[in-house]
């Protein structure tokens, strides 16, 4: 029996009350499969309404076909890239924009521009507004220390808007708060503790939706290292020119790079072929919440 103040949905387990949510659930987030979403401008189709040369334009107006799309695949976590919607230019999006009838997905993850900036959004079936949301402290490596510090406290704090269940969202270039050294070349450094928070916090799996493609030789060692301390690292980004790597996404578990899918038919919304779609079943130590799901 669900108790007063309590909501239950496929995949996503509801516990007690959460003291940072009042009248809200806390979220036991235990994805099995997971929908990467990204925009391919080498493959996109331009036109009036849907021009993707047009970083504005995000992926409208296309959000239900993908919904319909990765949900066909059995995923029940969309993760889409930074600059997913233009809410200043474009309106906002509403509950069934994200959650279409005839769709099983329960999470969407997602970034939201507005007049006052970006703010990546996480919204759960259950709700009808977005469950929690943050904007990015910082991208590169050389960042102030007092940013650094910001994420640093913001992973820590125990009603952490990063975290939901035991997963965590980094976004885009925040990864860099950990270091590599040029001697000994590619050794690690946790001067911001992040690391050992994943650890203390139990994180099992580490989301990192990303504005455009990472290029530094550094960034596959930084994403190895935070998947041997939150066990699975998943990243998707838009794919903006030919020398970058043909897929826009990249996932590691246990510090060793994995494999994902990329959902078939290609294209998988044939009006607007820019519009790539992995899939990732994450691998069957990796029950994310309380209790483990069972795999089917």
């Amino acid at each position: 029996m669900v108790a007063v103040g309590q909501k239950r949905f496929p995949n996503v387990a509801i516990g007690s009350i959460s003291a940072d949510s009042p009248g809200r659930g806390r979220i036991a987030f235990m994805p099995k499969k997971i929908a990467l979403i990204s925009r391919d401008w080498l493959t996109a189709k331009s036109g009036a309404s849907d021009d993707f040369s047009d970083k504005d334009m995000g992926f409208s107006p296309y959000f239900k076909d993908i919904s319909h799309a990765a949900s066909k695949a059995g995923v029940d976590t969309l993760l889409f890239c930074l600059g997913s919607h233009d809410a200043s230019k474009l309106g906002e999006l509403s509950h069934v924009d994200l959650f279409p009838i005839g769709t099983v997905h329960q999470c969407v993850i997602l970034g939201i521009k507005r007049k006052n900036g970006e703010r990546v959004e996480i919204h759960i079936r259950a709700e009808k507004s977005a469950y929690k949301s943050f904007t990015q402290e910082f991208g590169k490596s050389s960042a102030k220390k007092e940013l650094k510090n910001n994420l640093r406290a913001a992973l820590s704090a125990d009603d952490s808007n990063r975290i939901v269940g035991q997963a965590v969202i980094l976004a885009c270039g925040e990864t860099n708060i950990i270091q590599t050294r040029r001697e000994p070349k590619g050794q690690i450094d946790d001067p911001y503790g992040c690391l050992s928070t994943l650890r203390s916090k139990n994180i099992q799996l580490l989301l990192n939706p990303i504005h455009t493609y990472m290029r530094r030789w550094e960034m596959g060692l930084k994403r190895a290292a935070l998947s041997k301390a939150a066990r699975t690292v998943v990243c998707v980004w838009n794919r903006t020119n030919s020398g970058e790597a043909h897929n826009p996404w990249a996932a590691f578990h246990k510090g060793r790079s994995i494999e994902i899918e990329e959902i078939q038919p290609i294209p998988p919304i044939p009006k607007q072929p820019g519009i790539r779609i992995g899939v990732l079943e994450l691998p069957r130590d990796e029950a994310i919440g309380d209790q483990a799901m069972p795999h089917k």
